[in-house]
């Protein structure tokens, strides 16, 4: 700083700035007060006397902002001791106050005389009263100190007790003396009266007996005053074992706390993973399911053969039956003729649906040729029937052979127009982009057993889980769930659709992205202290910055601008608790809910910003800052994917 900077900050005497100048330079540049009580501290503590010079300015600046700081948060904590809010604490909660904020540095010779030196020493303790002493930065140097002055205040009252029981000696050395010169003058003068002899050798008896007293009550108050002592040393030995009590239990606390993120991790990690079970447990028995029903096709192909056998067999006793040649013969030329007209009819058909089959693109097309290839398979059914009833009538072998030949042609007409219908339904289905459609043809398809149709079942079973996979990640994408993305591209990794769903994918896993930034942002929001939102509350001019930062949260949040613009009215709202409580709904508002325009509105607010200088002005204002730029940035992608 140059002359012209000190000047504008009002002074002149580089080396003598009191506390009242340093007090009215703080709140200029801080735009906010500290006492000049903490004021004088804050001197003292850096340079250990009332005014500072240049040199130590900024010193004194910083230590009055950790005072600032700690005060706020001083105060906090007091009010949670303050029960029944009337501004004022017991001693003991103030004395336990003092040692959590001091721990190892708490002095309880400088507590009992901060206690001394108050007007009424047992009256309750108002937080005004003790915040510097809980600012002041206790250190090892004036701990020995204190221990130091202490033992020289012990010696000092040894040494005076020790002067008292001297005098008391001297004193009785001088009484044992004068007894003696009485006695020798007594024996001198030759004091006849024996009765005034005796009188002061009573005398002198009394006044020894009152001195050996007078030693005795000495000795015992001697004794009295080591005993205090030794009490004084016992309860500091108690106290330092509370103190070292509380520090474990603030341990054990810690310890507790890590231990249950630990727990929760834990769970969430098994709740993933029985997750994952279940869906592979899922397609488990998916599998096994598919290959029930083969097994179950398989048995029924076996039943149709065992059928068809007993049938020939039937054939065969019925080819034994003789009837006369020429009832036989008439039956004969009317089956054959009435087989002719249906092997044309069923002729035709065939044609028309084999040559409109590769045409079928819209599904009402496909439910009436599919009718018309029932209705020609019910025809070549009865056709067999017809010839089966003909072999069974049949009068001499070559009728039967003929009507036999006629059967089987007819059950063959019914077999290829069958497998035909169901794999013109399956090509169909696999160009529907209908999931429930392929299943059900792919289902039928199988269950007939069509030779040769291992590629085409594999083609297909191919397209419905790569459309069973698309599905899965456009669910995901939305229910915009973090679990839910998690698995869907879990199984996009392991699948063999990476380059048909690459789209899908790039979709699904930039949401993920963003969720999970903005599920850190919620966090961050919920770590914040109450003193760091009431830090931004208790702003009386905020920075046009933080202004414009909590305008654009609450716009965000629904809030109307207009009641935004006053301060008066965002302090209100910063204030409130509950459902309404600022951290509350910056954590749970679901960004879908937020409108294009406020979101536009918001960034206008906020893109000129520079978050390192918000960073310098509020920590807390930088927070809602990041979060307001994260929910402008996903609900712009959210309009993005609509559109």
């Amino acid at each position: 700083m140059n002359d012209q900077d000190w000047k504008e900050l009002g002074i002149t005497s580089y080396d003598d700035i009191t506390a009242k100048q340093m007090r009215d330079i703080y709140q200029r540049i801080r735009l906010d007060d500290l006492n000049l009580r903490q004021t004088q501290a804050a001197i003292r503590t850096i340079v250990d006397d009332d005014a500072c010079s240049q040199l130590s300015f900024f010193d004194v600046l910083h230590e009055m902002d950790r005072r600032y700081y700690l005060r706020q948060d001083l105060g906090w904590e007091f009010a949670m001791l303050d029960f029944w809010k009337n501004g004022v604490i017991e001693i003991t909660e103030a004395e336990f106050l003092m040692k959590a904020i001091h721990k190892d540095y708490y002095s309880e010779r400088k507590w009992k005389k901060f206690l001394s030196n108050r007007p009424v020493p047992d009256a309750k303790i108002a937080f005004e009263e003790i915040e510097v002493e809980l600012c002041n930065v206790p250190n090892p140097q004036q701990m020995q100190e204190d221990l130091e002055e202490e033992i020289q205040e012990t010696l000092e009252q040894e040494q005076l007790l020790q002067s008292q029981i001297t005098e008391i000696e001297e004193e009785l050395k001088i009484n044992d003396n004068k007894i003696q010169d009485d006695n020798n003058r007594a024996k001198a003068e030759d004091i006849d009266d024996e009765t005034e002899l005796m009188v002061k050798e009573l005398d002198a008896i009394i006044r020894e007996e009152e001195l050996i007293r007078k030693q005795a009550e000495e000795t015992a108050r001697i004794a009295e005053i080591q005993k205090k002592q030794e009490e004084e040393a016992a309860r500091s030995v108690e106290n330092k074992r509370k103190e070292e009590e509380a520090a474990r239990l603030v341990e054990e606390q810690q310890k507790e706390k890590e231990q249950a993120m630990r727990i929760a991790e834990e769970k969430q990690r098994k709740e993933r993973e029985e997750a994952a079970r279940i869906a592979e447990e899922e397609q488990r028995k998916e599998r096994e399911e598919a290959i029930r029903v083969a097994e179950e096709q398989r048995r029924e192909m076996e039943k149709v053969e065992k059928m068809a056998e007993e049938m020939r067999i039937k054939k065969e006793e019925a080819l034994k039956i003789e009837e006369e040649s020429a009832k036989q013969l008439a039956l004969k030329e009317a089956a054959q003729k009435q087989l002719e007209e249906e092997n044309k009819k069923a002729t035709e058909g065939v044609k028309r649906q084999s040559s409109s089959s590769s045409e079928i693109t819209d599904e009402d097309e496909v439910n009436r040729l599919k009718e018309i290839a029932a209705k020609e398979e019910a025809n070549a059914k009865r056709e067999a029937e017809i010839a089966a009833g003909a072999a069974l009538n049949a009068d001499n072998e070559e009728a039967k052979k003929a009507a036999l030949e006629a059967e089987k042609i007819a059950l063959q007409k019914v077999k290829k127009m069958a497998e035909e219908r169901l794999t013109s339904q399956l090509k169909s289905a696999m160009k529907s982009n209908d999931i429930a459609r392929l299943r059900a043809a792919l289902k039928e398809f199988k269950k007939a057993q069509i030779e040769n149709s291992s590629e085409l079942i594999h083609e297909a079973d191919s397209l419905l889980n790569m459309w069973l996979l698309r599905q899965e990640l456009s669910m995901a994408i939305h229910e915009r769930q973090i679990p839910k993305l998690e698995a869907a591209i879990e199984s996009y990794k392991k699948s063999t659709f990476v380059a048909e769903l690459q789209n899908e994918y790039t979709a699904a896993n930039d949401l993920l992205n963003r969720l999970k930034r903005l599920d850190t942002m919620r966090h961050e929001i919920l770590s914040l202290k109450q003193s760091t939102v009431a830090e931004i509350r208790s702003y009386q001019k905020p920075h046009v910055d933080i202004h414009n930062i909590m305008i654009a949260t609450y716009i965000l949040l629904g809030y109307k601008e207009k009641q935004l613009q006053d301060w008066k009215n965002l302090q209100a709202l910063i204030g409130k608790t509950g459902k309404e409580g600022l951290k509350r709904q910056t954590t749970t508002i679901d960004p879908v809910t937020i409108s294009k325009q406020h979101a536009d509105r918001g960034y206008q607010l906020l893109k000129s910003l520079d978050i390192e200088k918000v960073r310098d002005l509020s920590s807390g204002a930088a927070t809602f800052y990041v979060w307001s730029m994260n929910m402008i940035e996903e609900v712009r992608n959210i309009n993005e994917t609509i559109k």
